[in-house]
């Protein structure tokens, strides 16, 4: 294999191909496969975890002779210290890769592409376009859980239409659906693990993103990106089917920024250590948030109208589940509150359901147990020294 590109665009490539590797016992996995077409004149670049798989393609490549190797992830951070314009790959037959860039040479011990555990990918022949892909995906991505045994809520519902297309996510304690307008221009419905949609979210921010099904796999092209992940059978219920059933006992309307504002005044006096709660009341004229903790306590006031005030004890919650919501979103925002205390927050079309919580368990500091008469005569002597 030999060619010469760009050090700029083959380190892009394998900067982004590297998003879908994470540590494997399997050696190959660990590294990228490198992929040189002498006819085409396109370099390959692919990273996998083995669910997932990401191909970044390198066109107009001075290729000289064809072949493919997997290179270790060190080869990235040589490009990126490299200070030429273009690099030169070379293997020989023993499979040691060879970079030559200016008066530098480096030389790469590599693994034999056989042992690549690359998927076999069919390309889908239908395709639904999709703009602004990324920013859907994140505004409901953050509720997914991402760890522990309920494997089943580990991911984001994605359901594209030429009218409305929503993805939704959750992780038991709150659900978020993020909604777009003409996002797409066909329908399709997908079921993705979180790990891979955390990392094609940063990856779909470059324009139109066309995605198809290849069972068992999604496929997503764009900017000479080929992107595919084996697709989950099961998850949670869908959001809009318990939205339905939904019936709030209060309301109120405000801005986004307005209230994370409040909710970060009134979480002010929790620490690390402290029980992350706050107490919400809707009262007439105002939603008032309190926090507390031992000997601390907070307290900030929202002004906004409610007809119907919530119960003078309000409602607990995390403050980081409301947040999180927050920074996600801008402009005017819905608070409905029903008599369980069950909380939707609707933004711009975008809705976020936060499930209640107990009171906040308010716990006195550990105090420093008194030092032992060795312990205090070798600090005197420490101090001494």
């Amino acid at each position: 294999m030999k060619f010469t590109v760009k050090r700029t665009e083959i380190y892009g490539a394998m900067k982004t191909a590297s998003r879908a590797v994470t540590k494997s016992s399997l050696q190959a996995a660990n590294g990228l496969l490198i992929s040189a077409d002498a006819e085409r004149g396109i370099v390959e670049i692919t990273g996998t975890d083995i669910r997932t798989t990401l191909i970044k393609r390198v066109k107009n490549a001075a290729v000289t002779e064809s072949g493919e190797i997997v290179a270790p992830a060190v080869t990235a951070e040589i490009l990126r210290l490299a200070g030429a314009d273009e690099i030169t790959f070379e293997t020989d037959e023993n499979g040691v890769l060879t970079l030559l860039f200016g008066d530098s040479k480096y030389e790469l011990t590599t693994i034999p592409a056989k042992e690549f555990p690359k998927s076999k990918i069919t390309y889908p022949t239908n395709y639904v376009s999709v703009n602004g892909f990324g920013t859907l995906l994140r505004r409901c991505a953050f509720a997914a859980e991402t760890r522990g045994e309920m494997q089943n809520i580990q991911c984001v519902r994605i359901k594209l239409d030429s009218g409305e297309s929503r993805c939704e996510a959750t992780d038991t304690k709150r659900m978020a659906m993020s909604v777009g307008l003409g996002a797409a221009d066909g329908s399709m419905e997908l079921l993705l693990h979180i790990s891979a949609v955390n990392k094609i979210a940063p990856l779909a921010d470059s324009g139109t993103v066309y995605v198809g099904i290849s069972p068992p796999f999604a496929v997503f092209v764009g900017n000479n990106t080929v992107f595919a992940t084996i697709m989950m059978q099961q998850g949670a219920p869908g959001m809009q089917a318990l939205l339905e059933r939904f019936n709030y006992d209060y309301c109120t309307e405000t801005t986004v920024k307005a209230l994370q504002s409040t909710v970060d005044t009134a979480s002010g006096c929790l620490l690390a250590g402290d029980d992350s709660c706050v107490n919400i009341t809707l009262t007439p004229a105002a939603v008032i948030i309190r926090g507390e903790a031992y000997r601390r306590r907070s307290e900030a006031a929202l002004p906004s109208l409610c007809s119907s005030p919530s119960p003078e004890t309000g409602f607990n919650y995390d403050p980081r589940h409301i947040t999180d919501f927050l920074r996600q979103s801008s402009g005017s925002l819905r608070i409905a509150v029903d008599r369980r205390g069950f909380m939707l927050l609707e933004s711009a079309g975008n809705k976020y359901l936060v499930t209640p919580r107990r009171e906040a368990e308010i716990r006195e500091p550990k105090s420093e147990k008194p030092k032992t008469e060795k312990q205090v005569t070798k600090a005197k002597k420490k101090k001494a020294a």
